[in-house]
């Protein structure tokens, strides 16, 4: 452990423990960027399920640095020392946002997504990918919005095909949200989540992992009015319906 954390001190890799004052019910470790770690993804993650009715309880751990990519992680080998503790119940893999919009993005994410996955499937984790939100069209000027969550979608669900994972529809409950009329998911920069698009995020993820009744839920972020939250949780149902299966289900 000493030896990670003076990696940490070095390198600057972002490695975050939350821990419940009770045992948990399930242990889940994200690795990404700032996609992750803006927001605070998975403390909301773990907040949502302890205030659902009856409530559950997540021990979350994060290893995440701006603008990493999945390759990263594995070069610099912080994210499989924490995949190699074990007992994780879920791994949950977010990589860069703009490599699902080019051939050569697509094989760089398969690469490490695979080499990544086959640590967890080791110690006997659960994976799934957090298939966000798009960047402003400007970053993409090729793709509709709408588009562009389609492609996202597309290539993590591909990913998921070919490592034994499930996917989490983030992306496509932020479309639901706009058609909502929902506003200021994004951050200043139109490309990060803001605090409340990080919740819509978390929210997605308590959906897929199918432990709590969202509708039950009463935490959101102080910034995030209640009529908005709960228009958010009502899009988290919509977006994920019937086809969300719970990675922790699968044999």
């Amino acid at each position: 452990m000493l030896r990670l954390i003076n990696t940490v001190l070095i390198t600057s890799l972002a490695v975050w423990f939350f821990w419940p004052a009770q045992a948990a019910d399930k242990r889940i470790l994200f690795i990404g960027n700032s996609y992750t770690f803006g927001g605070n993804v998975p403390e909301q993650v773990r907040r949502i399920a302890a205030s659902a009715t009856p409530p559950v309880r997540y021990e979350v751990q994060m290893v995440a640095e701006g603008g990493y990519m999945l390759r990263d992680h594995l070069a610099d080998g912080i994210a499989q020392d924490q995949i190699a503790e074990g007992g994780w119940d879920l791994v949950v893999l977010q990589d860069a946002s703009m490599l699902s919009f080019s051939a050569q993005g697509r094989d760089e994410m398969t690469q490490a997504a695979g080499a990544l996955a086959k640590a967890a499937h080791g110690v006997k984790a659960k994976v799934a990918y957090l298939a966000h939100w798009p960047p402003e069209t400007l970053y993409h000027p090729r793709h509709s919005k709408s588009g562009a969550v389609a492609q996202i979608e597309k290539t993590y669900a591909q990913l998921a095909k070919a490592t034994d994972a499930t996917v989490i529809r983030a992306g496509a409950l932020w479309a639901k949200a706009w058609a909502k009329g929902q506003t200021g998911l994004y951050d200043w920069d139109d490309h990060h989540a803001s605090v409340k698009g990080a919740y819509a995020a978390a929210l997605a993820i308590a959906h897929h992992l199918g432990d709590v009744d969202l509708a039950t839920v009463t935490w959101s972020p102080r910034v995030v009015d209640e009529p908005d939250a709960r228009v958010l949780r009502q899009a988290a149902l919509i977006a994920d319906g019937a086809s969300r299966t719970n990675p922790l289900d699968k044999d």
